[in-house]
């Protein structure tokens, strides 16, 4: 079926050419085939060079996870540390040409481009987020496809690098005390924060002081109002002994601090002996 005719001019006596809207027709295949009269009215069609073309205006297709789930990672306001890693699923008819991953700060300003490259439909690349300040970014996915159209409309936010440990030290834990001597119920007790993120989970880890392995590892509850963690254990269950205990403490990024411990804590639930 005809489409359109457009007549050529020859502006500089050598080639003839013409310009035509891509965008006035729909997407897909066309032939263009030369129709060519001399001034005697002989006429010739060039059919055995047929040009197939194709016509496409449409920008490939790249949605943010907040619709259509295209971009699988990261996602709006995650936690990462380390490396990470981008993954978006794009189509285009015509083909994909390159896809890049832009990375802004929250102010706007770019921080760096990251080329993706494809595997089974899907265009990811890693970066080191360590290589960033710790803060909030914006994940933006260029889609380029092999006729030129562009789609920058997809973006994640408040991505959050965070490659800092949470902070606990030894004199953060209230209770119990190093050296001290406890029975029956003890609450243990510390403070964490993270000032980049938000605290995952905290444990208070039980190990034998004489280095013969663990006891027990409790998970500590928090009443978020505060930064205070806390957990009880009953010593009775435990042999009378010197222990450790140190606090385990993982951001939602990752990031993992157990440096905080409090050393040679006694349990002793054994009454003194008297004789008369």
């Amino acid at each position: 079926m005809q489409n359109g005719t457009w007549l050529a001019s020859n502006p500089l006596g050598i080639a003839w050419n013409a310009s035509i809207v891509t965008t006035t027709y729909p997407d897909g295949v066309y032939n263009i085939t030369v129709w060519a009269n001399d001034s005697a009215g002989n006429a010739y069609n060039n059919s055995a060079r047929v040009i197939r073309v194709r016509f496409d205006n449409t920008v490939p297709s790249v949605s943010s996870n907040s619709s259509n789930n295209n971009i699988t990672s990261p996602v709006n306001d995650g936690n990462y540390s380390g490396s990470l890693f981008f993954n978006v699923s794009i189509y285009d008819l015509g083909g994909v040409g390159a896809v890049f991953f832009n990375v802004t700060n929250s102010t706007g300003v770019q921080n760096g481009t990251w080329l993706a490259s494809n595997i089974s439909s899907m265009w990811n690349a890693t970066i080191i987020t360590t290589v960033y300040a710790d803060g909030l970014y914006n994940i933006t996915v260029w889609a380029n496809d092999t006729y030129g159209n562009t789609n920058n409309s997809a973006q994640v936010l408040r991505v959050r690098f965070d490659n800092t440990k949470p902070t606990v030290w030894s004199a953060n834990i209230s209770s119990p005390l190093a050296s001290g001597n406890y029975s029956g119920s003890l609450l243990l007790n510390a403070s964490v924060l993270d000032t980049n993120g938000v605290i995952n989970a905290v444990f208070f880890n039980v190990t034998y002081a004489n280095g013969s392995g663990q006891a027990v590892a409790l998970t500590a509850s928090n009443n978020l109002s505060s930064s205070w963690y806390n957990a009880t254990i009953n010593t009775a269950g435990y042999a009378d002994g010197l222990y450790n205990i140190t606090v385990w403490a993982t951001d939602t990024a990752g990031n993992l601090n157990n440096s905080a411990q409090v050393t040679n804590v006694r349990f002793d639930n054994v009454a003194p002996r008297v004789w008369v």
